[in-house]
């Protein structure tokens, strides 16, 4: 019913029923009390002067709004697009940002590598995003980085290098570390300096060959032969020479070549280069000796503190041996001889520092060089020199030497 305004009385006015029910009863009906029918009942006007009832909601957690007919009040949840305003702070819960930076909302919801780069401001590069384990990357510009490690990296350009020096190459010192290896004069040629030392770029002794000296044994009037206690010398058979020891107690052989008949001929210096080619015939506990010096030797043995560098066999062992007038540096045995064996032995002298000997068994592979550094000798010599001795066992050993040569 419609509210009906309040009449104002006049003396001497009858106050009928319809009065009454107008004035008070049906206006009374209109009053919050009248209208309210449950608890949580809310009134409101619906028009000018017209009361409404809202019912509570039935519904928990629900407010009230603006958003019934003509913004007329009515249950509702808060809507986040129209019904808020404002930052929410950190502090209560909120981020504290008024808006999302370009492209943010995107990634958020759709959160993908292509989004993601679009919404970030300092990116480079463009792909799929990268975590630290295993990443599959491609033709990635990496920079100057601080540590990397490139164990199973394969195809590095050139170009890839780091810049250096013109003529210098790329060498692993004594620890494993990468060095360079300096540059060279003209004509110098690369030079391995043994193991635990880089290689290093040398004159290669002489760019001319200065001096030459070879045999194979056709004569026996070139040499100065010393014979123990009888034994055998032949020259000029099918092996150049063979020289035997007797089966007496203390016999031996020795064979030796000047360069001059004086001790200038310093055949130590210039960085020379000796071979010989020898089938060794095995004879326990007796030695042998074939290089550059003058060993000692007689039936007993030989003396190899004596000024030499070369190759020596003791028993069924071959060894290399240097030394320089008072001490023997000698190799442990390279490798045990059997009867008959064909030997080639040469080594080559680098300055007075060390010498690099080599092996070749029956004609197979040559062998690693042997680097012995110490103990070179240290007096001059002209003597080229091969020898057995059976060492004062009464036992016969044969050395049957095809050929030697000295160049520097």
């Amino acid at each position: 019913m419609a509210y009906t305004a309040y009449r104002t009385w006049t003396t001497g006015e009858i106050v009928t029923a319809a009065l009454m029910n107008e004035q008070v009863k049906d206006n009374g009906l209109l009053t919050a009390p009248a209208i309210m029918t449950t608890a949580g009942d809310i009134i409101y006007a619906s028009a000018a002067n017209t009361p409404a009832r809202l019912a509570k909601s039935t519904t928990s957690t629900q407010y009230l709004a603006n958003t019934g007919t003509s913004n007329v009040p009515q249950w509702n949840e808060v809507a986040l697009t129209t019904g808020v305003s404002g930052t929410l702070p950190v502090g209560n819960g909120g981020t504290g940002i008024t808006s999302l930076g370009s492209n943010v909302a995107t990634f958020l919801g759709t959160p993908s590598s292509t989004n993601l780069r679009s919404a970030l401001t300092d990116e480079t590069g463009t792909g799929a995003a990268v975590f630290g384990t295993s990443p599959t990357l491609a033709t990635p510009a990496l920079g100057t980085p601080t540590a990397l490690v490139l164990t199973s990296a394969t195809g590095l350009p050139v170009g890839g290098l780091a810049n250096g020096t013109d003529g210098e190459l790329i060498t692993w010192n004594a620890s494993g570390v990468a060095a360079a290896v300096a540059v060279g004069t003209a004509k110098h040629v690369l030079t391995s300096n043994g193991v635990g030392a880089a290689p290093t770029f040398q004159a290669s002794g002489s760019a001319v060959e200065s001096f030459r000296m070879s045999t194979a044994f056709e004569t026996a009037g070139r040499f100065v032969l010393t014979t123990v206690s009888g034994g055998l010398s032949t020259f000029n058979t099918a092996q150049g020479v063979s020289l035997d020891t007797s089966s007496t107690s203390t016999s031996s052989q020795n064979l030796q070549m000047k360069a001059h008949n004086i001790l200038d001929t310093k055949l130590f210096l210039g960085s020379p280069k000796w071979s010989t080619s020898v089938r060794i015939g095995v004879s326990a506990s007796c030695t042998a000796f074939a290089g550059i010096g003058t060993v000692a030797v007689n039936g007993s043995g030989h003396t190899f503190t004596d000024n030499h560098i070369g190759f020596k066999t003791v028993g069924t062992a071959i060894h290399v041996t240097q030394a320089d007038g008072s001490t023997e540096n000698a190799s442990a045995s390279l490798a045990t001889i059997s009867s008959d064996d064909v030997y080639d032995m040469a080594f080559e002298v680098d300055g007075t520092s060390s010498t690099n000997y080599y092996t070749r068994l029956d004609g197979g592979a040559l062998s690693s060089a042997t680097n012995l550094t110490s103990n070179m000798p240290s007096t001059n010599v002209n003597i080229l020199q091969q020898s057995v001795s059976n060492n004062g066992t009464g036992n016969r050993l044969y050395w049957n030497v095809a050929a030697m040569s000295y160049t520097r």
